[in-house]
């Protein structure tokens, strides 16, 4: 019998076809438990004496012993394959979660990422077409300033030589009229001597031949008909002087107004055609500084626009490098954390698996030893038993 516990019940069983009285261990299962160890152990005793006959029992014990020994290592060899089975099951399941867990991580970070990416550039773009606006507006502003300063400073040039043209030509008018009035007068002074002279040499002539003819028909009234054609030709030269003179006079104040007319309609004339020219100068040079600075400004507008839209450009290069940099250092960032995640995740879940293991192993290990204990126990009680059934067989 067994050395168990006092309060240990009592179990008889059979073996190989003795009885034997054991103590239960309700630790061990009680009696269910100490009747499946001994079914099993005379199941093999039996598989054995039925191979040999005439095997000893002692010999069949012992091998009964040996067959479950290789049982039991076989089921710990078996335990242990489906303990390490289970732990590359579950290390394999852990990492596929883990896998599973980054690559979602790893998803949500560049989406957020991207969403980051795509409400920077939008904000910078914004930005910049407000730059660019700001700019265009600034620039047009500031060319609209100076076309207005351009044009006012052209049209007071052009006023000046307006001005100055509009002078000169009045001097030259005025020159040019007093040098028409000095000739006129001097070609109306030359006429009237002339006409004088003539009228003269023609009043001489007459009186000469009415002196003769006077002379010739009165010869006797000469110096009384000469006295009186004297003072008669005397009176008439001074009338024909008169009338001549106011004649010339009229003639000549005719002329002039005629001359100071023509010349005022000359000075009329070529002011107009002066002013007109002027004027068309002016517009043409208006003209021409207006398209020249339509032309300025429409250059100056190009170079902006191009200026602006090559700063454009490079902030938006600047920025895409910058956003692009920076969602590379946040994947980079991610991803090592991430990794970092994984390794730690890896580690600690290795840590449990193998703590798990070696628990486990321990467990079966001592579960083992138990087994291979009470088989050690129950192969002494069979042994004792064997002995006092030989002792009491030998005493009978």
């Amino acid at each position: 019998m067994s050395d168990g516990p006092a309060d240990a019940a009592v179990v008889v069983v059979e073996i190989a076809g003795q009885s034997y009285r054991l103590r239960a261990d309700p630790a061990a299962g009680g009696g269910a438990g100490l009747e499946a160890v001994a079914a099993v152990v005379n199941e093999r005793m039996a598989e054995i004496l039925a191979a040999v006959p005439s095997l000893p029992r002692d010999r069949a014990a012992v091998l009964t012993a040996l067959n479950v020994a290789e049982d039991l290592l076989v089921c710990r060899a078996g335990a242990r394959a489906a303990t390490e089975a289970a732990v590359a099951a579950e290390r394999s399941r852990l990492e596929e979660a883990v896998g599973v867990a980054v690559a979602a991580e790893r998803s949500r970070l560049e989406e957020a990422v991207g969403v980051a990416v795509a409400a920077e550039r939008s904000r910078l773009e914004e930005a910049v077409e407000d730059a660019v606006a700001v700019e265009r507006s600034r620039v047009e502003e500031a060319v609209g300033v100076a076309v207005a300063a351009e044009r006012s400073r052209l049209e007071e040039a052009v006023e000046d030589a307006v001005a100055v043209e509009r002078s000169r030509v009045e001097e030259a008018v005025g020159v040019a009229v007093a040098a028409e009035r000095s000739r006129v007068e001097e070609a109306v002074g030359d006429a009237v001597a002339a006409e004088r002279s003539r009228l003269e040499e023609a009043v001489g002539v007459a009186v000469a031949a009415e002196r003769s003819r006077v002379e010739e028909a009165v010869g006797d009234a000469v110096a009384a008909e000469r006295s009186r054609l004297e003072e008669a030709v005397g009176d008439a030269v001074a009338v024909e002087r008169s009338r001549v003179e106011e004649a010339v006079g009229v003639a000549v104040a005719a002329e002039r107004s005629r001359v100071e007319g023509a010349v005022e309609d000359a000075v009329a004339t070529e002011r107009s055609r002066v002013e007109g020219a002027v004027a068309d100068a002016v517009a043409a040079e208006r003209s021409r500084l207006e398209e020249a600075v339509g032309v300025a400004v429409a250059a100056e507008r190009s170079r902006v626009e191009g200026a602006v839209a090559d700063a454009v450009a490079a902030e938006r290069s600047r920025v895409e490098g910058a956003v692009a940099d920076a969602v590379a250092a946040e994947r980079s960032r991610v991803e090592g954390a991430v990794a970092d995640a994984v390794a730690a995740e890896r580690s600690r879940v290795e840590g449990a698996v193998e703590k798990a293991v070696a628990e486990e192993r321990e467990r079966l290990g001592n579960a083992v030893r138990e087994a291979v204990a009470r088989v050690r126990e129950r192969a002494r009680e069979l042994e004792l038993a064997i002995e006092t059934e030989a002792k009491s067989a030998a005493s009978r």
